[in-house]
């Protein structure tokens, strides 16, 4: 399944505090507490006391390769809001069962109003050096063959994997929007999708904004 490749042009900007915002005008998933459930403990970061904001609002889909939980990075959103899928590479376009049952379950039934799909920098998985061609990086690999045949590669490798890294987060991005359920759900009540980078040495995400979404 051929992951489309997006513009070159976009720009790498800090993830505002308050990004991922909720509303509450999403249907209510039929496993939620009901307003008559006993009250939760004190707030915090692992725990709240609104039925509706103890649901998982957020697919944070990412890669096993990442060691730190890079969601920790995001200090304004509750571990109890963030419903968590990770595969080799962050990858959905593959169209692997587990990935597709994780975004069927996270849109159908959480009805999350927002889709995160997060890479890292320094992330082997996707080097170019990567000779494997069975399905899961042979897609990967054309990615690299056309991004070096639009635009040439970066001086250092260094530059080079951290710019792969971002163009193949924001194809992954570009292929998910495509698909009925994630069209459907950004139709019906504003389901966004984004394109983040972790960065270890930082310990934060980036956000990339392609130049048809720049305001």
């Amino acid at each position: 399944m051929t992951i489309p490749l997006p513009s070159l042009r976009y720009t790498v900007q800090p993830v505002p505090e308050n990004f991922l915002q909720f509303t509450h005008n999403t249907p209510i998933p039929s496993h939620s507490p009901s307003p008559s459930s006993p009250p939760s403990p004190p707030p915090s970061r692992d725990s709240t006391t609104n039925p509706q904001d103890s649901r998982e609002n957020v697919l944070w889909i990412g890669c096993s390769d990442s060691l730190v939980s890079e969601t920790d990075a995001l200090t304004n959103v509750k571990r109890s809001e963030i419903f968590v899928h990770r595969n080799l590479g962050n990858r959905v376009s593959v169209g692997d069962t587990s990935s597709g049952s994780a975004i069927e379950w996270a849109v159908d039934g959480l009805k999350v109003q927002h889709i995160v799909i997060c890479g890292h920098y320094d992330c082997h998985l996707l080097e170019e050096s990567e000779s494997d061609s069975n399905n899961w990086y042979r897609d990967i690999i054309q990615l690299h063959q056309e991004s070096d045949a639009l635009e040439p590669p970066a001086q250092s490798p260094q530059s080079r994997n951290r710019h792969f890294m971002e163009l193949y987060v924001l194809s992954e991005v570009a292929w998910l929007r495509q698909q009925p359920t994630v069209e459907q759900a950004m139709r019906e009540w504003g389901c966004q999708v984004h394109a983040f980078v972790y960065d270890r040495e930082q310990n934060s995400c980036v956000r990339l904004v392609p130049e048809s979404e720049m305001k």
